[in-house]
């Protein structure tokens, strides 16, 4: 059976480049499409969040800024790499962390790269 569909699950962990250097060069072996798939995870309200409700909006913009940049950095780091292999590619981000949806897109690929111990965070599992 050919390999024309690869996904990868991209985060901010240490693995990160490793996995998605694999995906690509498993992407230009077989000539097939990559397809990066990077989670933003929801903002976490602390505890004391709700003793101070003025702070929430502020603790969960300064967050979610922070993955959205993330996310981009992410994103352009794979795109970059995918052009100088010349592999063709597309990038899917997400809210949240829905693993029903990680499943749904690997239907539909033929390859599927996720991390060992997978951490919304991008930290060590271990």
């Amino acid at each position: 059976m050919p390999i024309k569909d690869i996904l990868v699950l991209c985060d901010a962990g240490e693995a990160n480049d490793y996995r998605v250097e694999t995906a690509l060069l498993l992407a230009k072996v077989y000539q097939a499409h990559l397809t990066g798939l990077h989670l933003i995870p929801y903002p976490v309200i602390p505890v004391y969040g709700g003793g101070f409700p003025d702070a929430i909006p502020y603790l969960s913009s300064e967050q979610l800024e922070q993955s959205q940049n993330t996310a981009n950095a992410l994103k352009d780091k794979f795109k970059k790499k995918a052009a100088d292999l010349e592999v063709p590619c597309d990038w899917k981000s997400i809210d949240g962390v829905d693993v029903r949806y990680i499943i749904d897109s690997a239907r539909y690929t033929d390859v599927v790269i996720v991390p060992q111990g997978y951490c919304r965070y991008g930290e060590d599992n271990t």
